[in-house]
């Protein structure tokens, strides 16, 4: 079934669950066809990282990082937890009378975070929805099947899971009629250019909504490469980087279209700035030495002496929080523990109302 909003509906028995395709994922002037796609290597090892995460063994390989307590996205969870009670104080602060919220999260991952959040939310708000959107469907669905199942929430708020593309999408999320929270966690932040992310999120949002943003902090003061503490500020920045399960998850989409493995090449990373648009921000690319495999589909030889598979982005805490506002954001509350920071953003009244 199509509506009018451009997507393609299912709803479950009871009408509590739907299942939305944002249509233009398969427009063929934007998507690379999946058969084009599986015989290039480059193509892949998209900017994105839509494939990283696509199909069913990077999802897996993702879960499996995520659940490593040596990655931090356990004490991620963590903090948002502890931190939740605070945010709900400054959402309050900001609207009165507050009385119901909805949440609306822009790659949900495992689902881990969103359920604290949900958790949080319920015993403060009526909360009249979760939506939930992701170019990972099988990411997506196991993130609905979690929050559905949770047996902290109250599980009577609708679920919409919108199988779609947050990065470019537009007017593709229900109306609602109390105001929202959009969650962007996870560091996805750091996957984009930020200036292009938050444009589209914040004419996603409207004047009442707000938006929860995670960041990975770097600790240095000058960013420049001749800066001499930047080898060490990288190595401990890259801590919870430096397993194999990282290694499968970069990995994953050459694994996908070729008969290499993880195993059989060197990892290398290299600090930059050819991705962010925030001042004194630190791209991360991770890399790998001396591939040499197959296509798995075309067969062909592929030998690389270097190929870059995935970047990350680590922020000073004080420059994101100053450039929030040229991003169409201010920032109305905000906390720092250790090297992972927590910003709750409102749409600067400049950004305009709808």
């Amino acid at each position: 079934m199509t509506s009018d909003t451009g997507l393609s509906k299912w709803t479950d028995q009871n009408n509590r669950i739907e299942f939305d395709l944002q249509q233009n994922m398969f427009d063929p002037e934007r998507i690379i066809p999946l058969a084009d796609l599986y015989i290039n290597l480059d193509a892949v090892l998209r900017e994105d990282m839509l494939c990283h995460y696509s199909g069913a063994v990077p999802a897996m390989y993702w879960i499996a990082l995520c659940r490593n307590p040596d990655y931090g996205h356990i004490q991620l969870v963590d903090l948002v937890d502890r931190s939740f009670p605070l945010i709900v104080r400054a959402l309050r602060a900001n609207v009165t009378n507050l009385t119901s919220l909805s949440l609306v999260s822009l790659g949900p991952g495992d689902g881990d975070i969103d359920i604290k959040i949900l958790r949080h939310l319920e015993e403060g708000f009526d909360v009249p929805s979760y939506c939930c959107m992701d170019f990972s469907f099988e990411l997506l669905r196991y993130a609905v099947a979690r929050v559905s199942k949770a047996e902290e929430l109250k599980n009577d708020f609708r679920i919409q899971a919108i199988w779609g593309d947050f990065a470019v999408s537009n007017g593709i999320l229900n109306r609602e009629e109390c105001p929202r929270l959009f969650a962007l966690t996870g560091f996805t932040l750091g996957n984009y250019n930020e200036a292009d992310l938050l444009g589209n999120i914040n004419q996603l949002m409207t004047g009442h909504d707000f938006l929860l943003v995670d960041a990975h902090l770097h600790n240095l003061k000058d960013c420049s490469s001749q800066y001499p503490d930047l080898e060490q500020e990288m190595t401990q920045m890259l801590s919870g980087y430096s397993q194999e399960e990282t290694n499968r998850f970069v990995f994953g989409p050459v694994e996908a279209i070729t008969t290499a493995s993880s195993s059989d090449v060197i990892f290398d990373r290299k600090v930059n700035r050819d991705m962010t648009s925030v001042p004194n921000a630190l791209n991360v690319t991770i890399s790998c030495k001396d591939l040499r495999t197959r296509m798995r589909f075309a067969n062909g030889l592929i030998e690389r002496d270097h190929l870059d598979l995935a970047t990350t982005t680590f922020y000073s805490y004080e420059d994101l929080r100053k450039w929030f506002p040229i991003a169409g954001f201010d920032c109305v509350w905000q906390k720092q523990e250790g090297s992972v920071a927590l910003f709750l953003l409102k749409r600067s009244v400049h950004a305009g109302n709808r």
